[in-house]
C-alpha cells in the first residue's frame, strides 16, 4: 500500500509572515541584549528608555518593562505620553484591566481628553473582559467622536486579542 502524505496548504504570504515573525523575534532578542548597555551609557535618555520598555514587553518581560516605565514617569517625566501608553500595554499584557483603565485615564485625561483612540482602548479592555455590550458602547462613542465612521472603519479590526498577544 502506498502512503498518502497530506499536503499542507501554506501560501507564499504565510511563509513570508512566518519568516518576518522569526526575524522579528531575533531582532527583539538582539535589542533586548544591547539596549541596556546603551542606557547605562546615557541613563537619562528617555527615548532609549521608552524603546527598551517596549522591547522588554515584546520579549514577554512585562516586569522589566514596568520598571523602566516607572523610572521614566517617576524620575524623568511624569507626563511622557509614550511611557504612559506603554504602561497601558503592560497592564493589558498582564491582564490587569483595572490598572489598564487607570493607565488610560493618566494617558488621556490631562492632555487628550477628546482623542477618539481612548474609546478604542476602552473597547479593547471590554472585549478582554468579555463585556461585548460595553465594547460596542465604546465603539459607538469612538464613531461619534471620530466623525461618524471614518475612524471606526479603519480601527475596528484591532479589537481582537491578537493585537496585543502577538507582542
Amino acid at each position: 500500500p502506498q502512503k498518502v502524505i497530506p499536503r499542507m496548504n501554506i501560501s507564499k504570504v504565510d511563509i513570508c509572515n512566518m519568516a518576518l515573525a522569526f526575524l522579528g523575534l531575533r531582532a527583539v532578542a538582539s535589542l533586548s541584549e544591547s539596549t541596556p548597555a546603551a542606557i547605562e551609557a546615557e541613563p537619562a535618555n528617555v527615548p532609549w528608555l521608552n524603546q527598551y520598555a517596549q522591547i522588554a514587553l515584546m520579549a514577554h518581560q512585562p516586569e522589566a518593562a514596568r520598571d523602566v516605565v516607572d523610572r521614566i514617569l517617576r524620575d524623568l517625566n511624569p507626563y511622557n505620553q509614550q511611557a504612559l501608553r506603554t504602561r497601558f500595554e503592560i497592564e493589558m499584557f498582564t491582564r490587569d484591566f483595572d490598572a489598564a483603565e487607570r493607565a488610560l485615564d493618566a494617558l488621556y485625561d490631562d492632555f487628550q481628553p477628546d482623542n477618539p483612540y481612548r474609546h478604542l482602548d476602552y473597547a479593547r479592555i471590554a472585549v478582554q473582559r468579555g463585556d461585548y455590550a460595553g465594547a460596542l458602547e465604546a465603539l459607538d462613542r469612538l464613531e461619534a467622536t471620530g466623525g461618524r465612521g471614518a475612524v471606526l472603519t479603519l480601527l475596528y479590526h484591532g479589537l481582537t486579542e491578537s493585537e496585543w498577544l502577538a507582542l
